[in-house]
């Protein structure tokens, strides 16, 4: 193959190893938090994190994968209300920056193994 020929099939070979090597970190903190007695805890919320992401990046090949990723997103949203259960309110919006922020991070992250 020639790269400059095809320019985007260079390109997606490293997104495809990035976008299961940060699969794969996310799946690790998991495991992480298993074995720190905190599973259910990751579950609840950061567990959604994963799942969101692959969803959201399936909807580039399949339109249907944005059922996966607004499951998720309802999967974040309960898991953060059942956490913090007092202040409904308050626990939506520290969700919404939390997982504004991990989107921007996740991103940029999945962006720079093209560069």
């Amino acid at each position: 193959m020639k790269p400059l020929a095809h320019p985007l099939d260079v390109l997606f070979a490293p997104l495809v190893f990035g976008v299961a090597l940060i699969i794969l970190g996310l799946l690790l903190g998991g495991l992480e938090a298993f074995w720190r007695g905190q599973w259910r805890t990751w579950l609840l919320v950061e567990g959604a994190i994963p799942v969101l992401y692959a969803g959201s990046l399936g909807i580039i090949f399949d339109h249907s994968a944005g059922l996966i990723a607004i499951a998720a997103l309802g999967w974040y949203y309960a898991g953060s209300l059942v956490q913090h259960r007092q202040h409904p309110s308050s626990t939506l919006l520290s969700a919404t920056g939390a997982l504004l922020e991990s989107a921007l991070r996740l991103g940029l992250n999945t962006v720079s193994f093209c560069a």
